[in-house]
């Protein structure tokens, strides 16, 4: 998974390879791919699990697979999103049942960010909208370690598209960073502050 070979990967996972075994640091299969933005490789590896874990062959479900954390608490979806790739976002979040979706859209990595606050940092729109549908799953308003939500995030990088989007949704204008969360990123500045602090015009049009 790692080299990106899906040949092997498939020969592996017919001789009944467990999908979900991760490496030193964490990483499961379905991980590597999605860091790497490979569609095709993680369409392989989930297309295995469902049938051999009907069997009862030993394999995991879904919900494990897809929720599944290596040693810095990302997931495959905070991968994907970190990668940008909506179209990857979507394969994991159609996957997953109800409940296992609540749970990755809140899932959150060793910083703190759910996969909606790092697609907001990266200015994502189209992860961005995607993780959207049908809800933010509880995302909407959730704080990193330095409690910036993830409308904050998107001011302070300048993701005009994205703030646009979490408004739209319903995301609280008005929430500042904690107190404590670093004078680097803000220390109980607003949304409209940091973006007005970093000189983001068309986000501070959008939050006045």
């Amino acid at each position: 998974a790692f080299k990106g070979h899906a040949p092997v990967v498939g020969a592996l996972l017919r001789a009944s390879a467990n999908p979900s075994t991760p490496n030193r640091g964490g990483d499961t299969p379905l991980l590597i791919a999605a860091s790497r933005s490979d569609v095709a490789l993680a369409t392989l590896i989930l297309d295995a699990i469902a049938p051999s874990a009907a069997a009862g062959a030993g394999m995991p479900s879904f919900a494990h697979v897809l929720t599944a954390a290596n040693a810095k608490q990302v997931t495959p979806l905070g991968a994907a999103a970190s990668a940008g790739n909506a179209e990857l976002v979507g394969l994991l979040c159609e996957r997953a049942d109800a409940s296992t979706l609540a749970a990755m859209k809140v899932a959150k990595d060793a910083n703190g960010a759910t996969p909606l606050a790092v697609a907001a940092f990266c200015k994502a729109d189209a992860v961005t909208a995607r993780l959207l549908q049908p809800d933010a799953g509880g995302a909407l308003e959730l704080a990193d370690s330095a409690g910036c939500t993830p409308l904050w995030l998107a001011a302070s990088s300048g993701g005009a598209g994205v703030v646009r989007l979490l408004l739209d949704a319903g995301a609280c204008r008005t929430t500042a960073s904690a107190a404590g969360g670093g004078s680097a990123r803000g220390d109980q500045l607003t949304p409209l502050d940091v973006a007005r602090a970093n000189g983001h015009i068309e986000c501070v049009e959008l939050l006045e």
